[in-house]
């Protein structure tokens, strides 16, 4: 039996294998926050039932949304760079929101319930095993009027099948989905307070963790109470991405009986200072106002590009110049780079210093006689874009039921392809078609670098 994609309302009587999938946010948060120390989390339907816990004590501390929206009460917005930011050893934490938590709380007849994100995918593909029959995935970020939303969450669904069945898969295709999808614009739009401008971020890093997240049932009267499994449950991958201790997840309404070890106590003495998670780094305000101080840096570059493409634009000596000594320095940088390759790479060390040395060799002849450089550059130009065109035109058929915006990635390679076509063996029309390309190339550098030493002045206050 093939694997299903099912919305939250149509899991009455669904047996076997459940896989919840919420990637934007609820089931990557709650990734991160067993990975910055929490003990339990209880996944309830409604928010007040997630803030009833925390009055009587059986959960430390409320996270999640309504809406999108952290709600009043609730300690944590529904975002990973928050848990992750967060001191949560030991915590047991109620978390209610609006998809993933509501989708986990409907599998009532579910034999095993796992809960999922890009961040563990590999690990709970793993945990499901090769089954003949296949899992049942909740796409939660389907609703009622939206019954074809949750395309973050069916990517992931799609991943995890890959992988847990063997197909060949690329990883990053999945990852390119969700950070495109129109559940991350809406995500990223909701203010201040509420999302993180890196949440997208950190739900796209696949296999983040190495840990599957199981929600247990114990079936206790007529409330349906989840709570913790005696024997926690861990999925190892054959080479682990990080190592984390074992972590359960437990889903209740209100009625079960679970305490925790005073940990708010622990939280109110504690120097709030933020926790680092293997490869990722939050950055604390000195810090943070530290790198505001040099704001000025990313403004002077920017404008220096802007400067360099309108120079490049006017198409003269100085443009001839201009390009050839941006290519000597674009060539000598590969050759740095293939020769450090060269001490490193486990095999075809011979090819990295081939490739060293050519590159190393044409910045040398840029720099020294940039007019032939310049002409040589432009001759291969048209080539250049004859191929990429080729290649994003067959990409984007291919794999057109991967890439979100794949018409526009076909329309993108046609244009190249013409513009080659066009160009190839005229070098005035390479020429001219490579200085419109470089001289914009380089405004929006620096554009790009001058809005980012805006962003980067704010870090200052």
């Amino acid at each position: 039996m093939p694997a299903r994609h099912l919305a939250r309302w149509e899991l009455a009587g669904v047996r076997g294998s459940v896989v919840a999938i919420d990637v934007i946010r609820a089931f990557t948060t709650a990734a991160y926050a067993f990975g910055a120390g929490a003990a339990e989390i209880l996944m309830v339907e409604t928010v007040d039932a997630a803030l009833e816990l925390t009055r009587d004590g059986r959960a430390d501390l409320a996270m999640g949304e309504d809406h999108g929206l952290r709600p009043d009460g609730f300690a944590l917005p529904n975002s990973p760079v928050a848990a992750a930011q967060s001191d949560l050893d030991g915590a047991v934490i109620a978390q209610r929101t609006s998809a993933g938590t509501r989708g986990a709380v409907a599998a009532v007849d579910a034999d095993d319930l796992w809960c999922a994100s890009l961040v563990c995918a590999s690990a709970t593909a793993a945990a499901l095993g090769p089954a003949a029959v296949g899992p049942t995935y909740v796409i939660t970020g389907r609703f009622p009027d939206r019954p074809d939303g949750g395309e973050d969450d069916l990517a992931c669904a799609e991943l995890i099948e890959a992988l847990r069945t063997g197909a060949p898969v690329e990883p990053t295709t999945f990852a390119t989905r969700v950070a495109t999808s129109e559940e991350a614009a809406r995500t990223l739009a909701l203010g201040d307070g509420h999302v993180h401008p890196d949440d997208i971020a950190y739900a796209t890093h696949i296999d983040r963790f190495d840990f599957a997240m199981r929600a247990s049932r114990d079936g206790a009267g007529a409330s349906g109470s989840r709570r913790c499994a005696e024997r926690p449950t861990s999925t190892r991958l054959p080479h682990p991405v990080a190592h984390h201790p074992p972590r359960v997840m437990t889903n209740v309404v209100p009625g079960a009986d679970s305490r925790a070890d005073r940990w708010r106590e622990h939280m109110s003495t504690s120097t709030g200072s933020p926790t680092i998670t293997d490869d990722i780094v939050v950055m604390d305000d000195e810090t943070a106002a530290e790198l505001g101080r040099w704001w000025w840096l990313p403004l002077a570059t920017g404008i220096a590009w802007i400067i360099i493409g309108f120079a490049i634009l006017q198409f003269n000596v100085t443009t001839v110049r201009t390009v050839a000594v941006l290519a000597g320095f674009v060539l000598l940088a590969a050759g740095v780079n293939e020769i450090a390759e060269m001490f490193v790479a486990p095999g075809w060390k011979w090819l990295h210093a081939i490739l060293g040395a050519v590159f190393v060799a044409g910045g040398i002849v840029a720099l020294v006689w940039p007019s032939p450089t310049f002409l040589a550059i432009a001759n291969l130009f048209a080539w250049y874009l004859l191929f990429r065109g080729i290649s994003d035109t067959i990409t984007s058929i291919v794999f057109r039921d991967s890439i979100p915006l794949w018409g526009l990635m076909l329309a993108s390679g046609i244009a190249q392809l013409a513009l080659a076509l066009w160009a190839v063996g005229y070098t005035g029309r390479s020429i001219g078609i490579m200085v419109i390309w470089v001289g914009l190339g380089a405004l929006m550098k620096g554009i790009g670098q001058i809005f980012g030493a805006f962003d980067l002045r704010r870090l200052r206050a």
